[in-house]
């Protein structure tokens, strides 16, 4: 049974993407407290994972709790002073955070909830979908389909299986070509199997 006591928190971001009455309204519909809605524009999504800012606050999110954001997108701004990042880094960056976390996401504007690493990564595939196109990186909508062999395929798809690998990362690293990556991976041959596809500590 879900844990709906999990404390809450909702994300939004001032910019031409969504709304912000439109993000408001979507996360009052599915029960979160405006007393803990953050505003990224405002206070980074630092607010949210950390570092701990100049004030010395802790992050907001720890294990356990639920993060809901209306486009997965909008954690990333388009452009800002703020970050020598590109908004594509800051997206990853903030995945893979929240990920180490333990954080339960929900993405409004999908209907998707989750909280392991497989379902994680396909909203971030899908996020980094649209911001290549609202910041014209890209020409194309979706990610453009590589050219891969069929013998490449079930030789992937073996590995993606294969109980040889701890994590999704190493069985990735190990597909044929190089450039495979977790999204592809998901896309084509759905979930592992493999529990959170990290390796345990010893």
């Amino acid at each position: 049974m879900e844990n709906t006591d999990r404390p809450k928190y909702f994300a939004i971001r001032m910019d031409r993407r969504v709304k912000v009455k439109t993000q408001e309204q979507a996360g009052r519909a599915k029960g979160y407290d405006p007393d803990f809605f953050v505003r990224l524009d405002k206070d980074g999504v630092e607010a949210l994972i950390g570092p701990a800012g100049p004030d010395g606050a802790s992050p907001l999110l720890r294990r356990g709790y639920q993060l809901g954001i209306y486009r997965y997108d909008l954690i990333a701004p388009l452009r800002s002073e703020k970050y020598d990042r590109t908004p594509r880094k800051v997206l990853k960056e903030a995945t893979d955070r929240l990920l180490e976390i333990g954080v339960f996401l929900e993405e409004i504007d999908s209907g998707r909830t989750c909280k392991d690493e497989n379902g994680v990564y396909l909203i971030y595939a899908d996020a980094v979908d649209r911001l290549a196109g609202n910041t014209g990186t890209s020409r194309k909508r979706g990610r453009p389909k590589k050219a891969r062999s069929d013998e490449d395929i079930a030789a992937a798809k073996a590995i993606w299986e294969s109980n040889k690998y701890a994590s999704n990362q190493e069985a990735v690293a190990a597909m044929p070509g190089g450039d495979w990556n977790l999204a592809e991976a998901n896309e084509r041959f759905g979930g592992s199997g493999r529990q959170g596809g990290r390796r345990k500590k010893k």
